[in-house]
C-alpha cells in the first residue's frame, strides 16, 4: 500500500516540476492556481505511469525474493472460464448496485457534490484512459491488496480479518471523497471474498475490471 503511495506522490511530483518549469515566468500566484488543473487534466497518464512503475518494483521485489511473481501476487492459479465470466458478471452487477444505491439512499448534498466533483474531473474519453482504469489499474490493486497484503495478513490471522483488514486499507487509500472510501470498502470485501473463494487473484481481477470498465462506459 505504501508502493502505491510512494510511487503516485513521486510521479505527480514529477509532473509539478515539470509545470512550474515551464511556467517559470509566471507569477507564484498564478502558477500555483494552475497546477492542479495541469495534475487533473494529466490524471490518467499519472495513473497510467505510476501503473507500470509499481508492477516494475513488484517485479524487482519478486527477483529479490527468489519467488515466481505469479504465485507471489496469487495470480497463479488457473480458474477456468467459468468462473471469470461469472466475476466479471458480479463486477458489473456491483457497478449497478452502486449506482442505485447512490441514487436511492439520502446521502447529503454536500458529499454528492463533492463525489460528482472528483469524479467530473477525471475524464475517461480515450484508450490512454481505458487502460489504466480498467486493465493496469484492476491488475496493480489486486496484485497489492487481494496478493501480496492479503497473503502476509493470512500468516497471522484467519481469512476473513485479512479479508476485512486489507479492505479497510484499500479503502484509505482511495480518500479524497467519503463516497469513494465507502464503496471502495464494500468493493475491496467483496473482491477479497471473490479471491478467497476461488484461491487466485485471477476472479478478483475479473471482477474488478468488469467494475472499472461498466463505469468507464
Amino acid at each position: 500500500s505504501f508502493i502505491i503511495l510512494i510511487v503516485q506522490l513521486g510521479v505527480g511530483m514529477v509532473f509539478g516540476i515539470v509545470y512550474y518549469a515551464a511556467h517559470a515566468g509566471t507569477a507564484a500566484d498564478a502558477a500555483a492556481a494552475g497546477l492542479e488543473q495541469f495534475i487533473t487534466d494529466r490524471s490518467m497518464l499519472i495513473s497510467l505511469i505510476s501503473n507500470l512503475l509499481i508492477i516494475g518494483v513488484v517485479l524487482i521485489d519478486t527477483r529479490i525474493r527468489r519467488v515466481k511473481p505469479l504465485d507471489y501476487t496469487l495470480l497463479a492459479k488457473p480458474v477456468g472460464v467459468r468462473n471469470i465470466v461469472m466475476a466479471i458478471i458480479t463486477g458489473i452487477s456491483f457497478s449497478v448496485w452502486l449506482s442505485l444505491m447512490l441514487t436511492m439512499l439520502p446521502i447529503p448534498e454536500s458529499l454528492m457534490s463533492e463525489y460528482n466533483d472528483l469524479s467530473s474531473a477525471i475524464g475517461h474519453s480515450s484508450v490512454l484512459d481505458f487502460v489504466p482504469v480498467c486493465l493496469l489499474g484492476p491488475l496493480v490493486e489486486e496484485m497489492l491488496f487481494r496478493g501480496i497484503v492479503y497473503k502476509h495478513l493470512r500468516i497471522c490471522m484467519p481469512e476473513y480479518p485479512a479479508i476485512i483488514l486489507q479492505a479497510i486499507v484499500f479503502a484509505v487509500l482511495h480518500g479524497g471523497s467519503i463516497i469513494w472510501v465507502a464503496y471502495a470498502l464494500v468493493g475491496g470485501l467483496l473482491f477479497g471474498y471473490i479471491a478467497m473463494l476461488t484461491g487466485s487473484v485471477r476472479t478478483s481481477l475479473a471482477a474488478h475490471g468488469g467494475f472499472n470498465a461498466l463505469s468507464f462506459l
